[in-house]
């Protein structure tokens, strides 16, 4: 008798922590997600839960490190990308010209729509401080194949950042979790993504989401470069989207295009190619491009500083021959670029 009411009571507390589990899971992970890297003691106290989630590994998370800093970063892999690991990236040398406690975010492409999921109240991160918010703007950003691929490869930063500023609202939760538990839910978007074919002045392009590095240079010229840039561009909006809400956190946002190597980009249209385009019409349309870009900014009073044909000297480029349409530079291009946006921050202080 006395076995049988253990039995019982074992069994009925098993099935209410058994009933129990996906609400103890939901909360677990609301206290890992929200507490990003700021805490080491809930870190392994939810270990199995973080080692899931890896906020350590969300660009995001950088956030939570805010503190004194008066200037946020938002860039790309031109910010940190360096040959010399003993050299710093923009947002360092930023920081040393400005005196100002400089805190980078770097998200692969580095696209504006999801870096407006970035920026919101909350009780865990101090936007107190910041006082310039300055978005890196990589031209190859506004190609089709390059923000609609962000849609679904950031989609996982897009959800965090989401349950972090909402965390009531379970089935963001649920979105984030199929991303992590369903390896093929991914994979079939970028199928799904990758038969759509795009068109781009009148030529169709196949979209890739990697490219063999025997790729032809002018192939991925054409398709970073030669698209349309009008004022209602997608990646336009989202950046108008971002300032209007930094607007309301009485947060100043400064734009700045990174330097491209446009020299060896032209060289490949001075023969004769199927695209039946020359080395000028490709110049012309970057710089109509760059004119629509500035027009935009300009009548919705966002600064921008404007460093697309800034550097001449291709050598500064440091890896032309590996990365297709490259915008890494080396030290001195990434201090000469510091240095030009701590003049523009001191144009248009707050």
């Amino acid at each position: 008798m006395h076995i049988n009411l253990k039995k019982k009571s074992f069994i009925l507390t098993f099935g209410i922590l058994l009933i129990l589990t996906p609400f103890f899971y939901y909360i677990f992970s609301l206290f890992v997600i929200i507490n990003c890297e700021r805490s080491k003691v809930l870190k392994y106290i939810f270990y199995p839960i973080h080692e899931i989630y890896k906020p350590d590994r969300r660009a995001f998370c950088n956030l939570s490190r805010l503190k004194d800093h008066e200037i946020v970063f938002l860039s790309d892999s031109t910010n940190l990308g360096r040959v010399d690991q003993t050299t710093k990236g923009i947002s360092g040398y930023l920081e040393y010209f400005t005196n100002k406690k400089t805190l980078s975010v770097d998200l692969g492409g580095g696209n504006a729509e999801t870096f407006n999921y970035f920026f919101d109240n909350s009780p865990f991160i101090d936007f107190s401080n910041v006082k310039y918010v300055i978005l890196t703007l990589n031209l190859r950003a506004f190609a089709e194949t390059s923000y609609t691929a962000a849609e679904f490869l950031d989609s996982k930063d897009r959800y965090f950042s989401k349950i972090f500023y909402n965390p009531y609202k379970i089935q963001d939760l649920i979105e984030l979790n199929k991303l992590i538990f369903d390896a093929q839910l991914l994979e079939k978007k970028i199928i799904n993504w990758e038969s759509k074919n795009t068109v781009i002045d009148n030529v169709k392009i196949k979209k890739k989401i990697k490219t063999d590095n025997n790729v032809l240079k002018i192939n991925e010229y054409f398709k970073t470069y030669m698209g349309k840039i009008e004022l209602n561009h997608p990646v336009l909006l989202s950046i108008l989207k971002l300032k209007k809400k930094l607007n309301k956190m009485g947060i100043k946002l400064i734009v700045y295009s990174t330097p491209i190597n446009i020299s060896e980009a032209m060289n490949e249209f001075r023969n004769d190619n199927k695209y039946s385009l020359n080395n000028k019409s490709f110049e012309d349309r970057i710089i109509l491009n760059l004119l629509n870009i500035k027009n935009s900014f300009y009548l919705n009073d966002i600064p921008f500083l404007d460093l697309t044909f800034q550097i001449k000297n291709i050598k500064t480029f440091y890896d032309r021959d590996y990365n297709i349409s490259s915008e890494h530079i080396d030290y001195k291009g990434r201090k000469f670029v510091a240095d030009k946006l701590q003049q523009f921050i001191n144009l248009n202080k707050i």
